[in-house]
Order: C-alpha cells, then sequence, then structure tokens
C-alpha cells in the first residue's frame, strides 16, 4: 500500500525516460552521425586500442621507430690457407675474418680440409668471437683419397666486431691446407633462452 502512495505520474514518467535513454539512447545518437564524422580531433590521447584495429591494416610506417623488431641482416666472407703458410700451432691461422656489427648472430662456417702429400693428419677449427666459440677437429686423409668438409654453427653475441675461422694442423710435417672457407652470419633479435 505504501509504494502506490508514492508512485505519480512524474515518477513513472522519469523511470521510463531512464530507461529509454540507458538502453538505446547511445545507439540512437551514434545512428545519426554522418559518414566519416568522427576524425582525429575526436579521438581522445590513447583512444585505439589493439583490439580496435583490425589486423593486417597497419603498416611499418604507420609504427613509431623501435616497435617493430628489426629486419634480419647477413654478413658474409670467404677464405683459405695454402699448406705453405699453414700454421701448426693452436689456431694460428686466420682463415676467414668477417667484420660486422656489434649484435646477436646466428652463424655458420664451412671448409674444406685437404692434404697435397701422403702425409694424413688432424686439423683443428674454431668460429670463434671474442675468444669463445664452437671448435671441431677433423681427420684429414692422405691426397689420394676424399677431401674433408668442416661445419660449424653457433649463436654468438659479437661485441668486438668480428667473426673469425682459426684453424691449425696437428701434424707439422703435414702438407694441410684449407680451401673453400665461408662465414655466413644472420643477426637475430636476442639470444637469450634454450629449448628444453
Amino acid at each position: 500500500m505504501g509504494v502506490r502512495r508514492h508512485l505519480t505520474y512524474a515518477n513513472v514518467m522519469v523511470t521510463l525516460l531512464a530507461f529509454v535513454v540507458l538502453a538505446g539512447g547511445g545507439a540512437y545518437a551514434a545512428s545519426k552521425l554522418g559518414k566519416d564524422s568522427v576524425g582525429t580531433k575526436q579521438l581522445k590521447d590513447n583512444a585505439v586500442k589493439t583490439a580496435k584495429v583490425r589486423d593486417r591494416t597497419l603498416k611499418a610506417n604507420d609504427l613509431a621507430a623501435g616497435v617493430l623488431p628489426e629486419t634480419a641482416h647477413g654478413w658474409q666472407a670467404n677464405g683459405s690457407v695454402n699448406y705453405d703458410s699453414f700454421s701448426s700451432s693452436p689456431y694460428g691461422s686466420t682463415v676467414v675474418h668477417l667484420s660486422i656489427p656489434p649484435g646477436s648472430y646466428y652463424v655458420t662456417s664451412t671448409a674444406t680440409a685437404q692434404t697435397t702429400d701422403n702425409d694424413s693428419g688432424d686439423v683443428s677449427c674454431r668460429l670463434v668471437s671474442g675468444g669463445t666459440g664452437p671448435s671441431r677437429t677433423q681427420f684429414v686423409p692422405a691426397s689420394d683419397q676424399p677431401t674433408m668438409n668442416f661445419t660449424l654453427t653457433a649463436l654468438l653475441d659479437v661485441t668486438d666486431g668480428a667473426i673469425e675461422l682459426q684453424c691449425y694442423k696437428l701434424n707439422p710435417n703435414a702438407s694441410d691446407r684449407i680451401t673453400d672457407a665461408n662465414i655466413v652470419a644472420a643477426r637475430v633479435d636476442d639470444i637469450t633462452g634454450s629449448a628444453g
């Protein structure tokens, strides 16, 4: 009974008007905006979020510098060392020197080891930057047998601006040589983490 005493025509109309505004008034106003009537001036700072941008509609020049990862770059260098100048001191011959900007790189190096006489022996090479990197020792058979190929790969943080393929022959009397050697380096964003 107490509720009926307080219901007036004005109370009912105000309540109905509130429902109309909350339920459909905003949609009505939006439908009355002209095409292309909202532009840059009407948008508040940071009003457009990722969820509101259609995938694959922005271009690199639409974004601030540094937002996108740097495009990968690659570098390559070649080299060789003949038997008459091939060192027998540990990693005494620099076969390939690749100068590159400091950064993180995926690096691969290949080389062919062979001898020019019948003295077989071992050749050891390493792919190095700043004194660290993987190494491999390869048996080199006599000259009448097939040549041996090296492949070394690594993820390297280059701080000194260079990567080198360094080699030496373990038998000082062998006429070993390195031919067709190269280093290929591709810049990567970083080399943190590991697969597990």
